[in-house]
């Protein structure tokens, strides 16, 4: 079936949870504390455009965290949809969250204080906007300079900012709404396990590869439909499947080089 007739029929909003693209750094180079994205992400990140495309979106989100701009970047582009950065979608420091929540609440609020270097590497909202013409109206109240608010973050912390985050999506969005959201692995798991209604867990319980592609559908009572976990069939080319997670999903069309929808067979 075509994919957009789909749309016709359900009476959901239907969010793509999107992971970004390969951070620079990844499988032990150099990085820094905001990288970006490499060769290879950038080209995960014209795919994932590219079956967002296909799929159809009406809007976009994307953490303040310069590998999921990079990523919503091409999709902005192509889809002309509106663009919101939020920095409560920012990744969350999970292999640290035991140690964070033992270490006393003084030396957890002294690290979330703006550092001399922290220019080299992070950029202000305002700043963020004014670059990529995206809307920086935060969900919750969070300041300028987005990034000392996550640094030493507990599972406490990280649950609570993923309901806002969800809070703020249901909120703006009726049914039938495609709303995609780029934002990262740990934190990803957070909203996948909030949707479900899973317990908190310090791994990930839902896991993506790099620029794998989550659906879930959320009717007008609430109720949530988890439809495919982490596909990556968008990602054609020696090289671009860049972490080994499985994919669960069913398989479904994907874009032919001219951008085109196929049939499924």
């Amino acid at each position: 079936m075509h994919q957009l007739a789909a749309r016709k029929e359900t009476h959901a909003v239907i969010l793509y949870v999107v992971r970004h693209g390969q951070p620079i750094g990844h499988g032990g180079g150099p990085s820094t504390p905001n990288p970006g994205l490499t060769p290879t992400g950038q080209r995960q990140a014209e795919q994932v455009a590219q079956q967002l495309e296909a799929w159809g979106i009406d809007y976009l989100y994307s953490s303040s965290q310069a590998r999921a701009i990079e990523t919503a970047l091409p999709v902005h582009r192509r889809l002309a949809v509106p663009w919101a950065i939020w920095a409560p979608a920012c990744e969350t420091d999970r292999r640290n969250w035991p140690k964070n929540a033992g270490l006393p609440p003084e030396e957890r609020a002294a690290a979330r204080t703006v550092r001399e270097d922290d220019h080299l590497y992070y950029r202000p909202l305002s700043e963020l906007a004014k670059e990529y013409g995206a809307s920086v109206e935060q969900p919750i109240a969070w300041p300028d300079h987005w990034w000392p608010p996550l640094r030493l973050e507990t599972q406490d912390e990280a649950y609570a900012r993923g309901r806002s985050v969800l809070s703020a999506l249901m909120k703006r969005h009726r049914a039938e709404d495609r709303v995609a959201l780029v934002c990262h692995g740990a934190f990803g798991s957070v909203l996948l396990s909030l949707l479900c209604e899973c317990p908190p867990a310090f791994h990930n319980r839902f896991s993506h590869t790099h620029a794998g592609i989550t659906r879930v559908d959320i009717d007008e009572k609430g109720a949530v439909s988890l439809r495919f976990l982490n596909y990556v069939e968008h990602l054609s080319g020696e090289g671009l499947i860049t972490e080994t997670v499985d994919p669960v999903l069913p398989r479904f069309p994907r874009p032919d080089e001219s951008g085109e929808r196929k049939e499924s067979s």
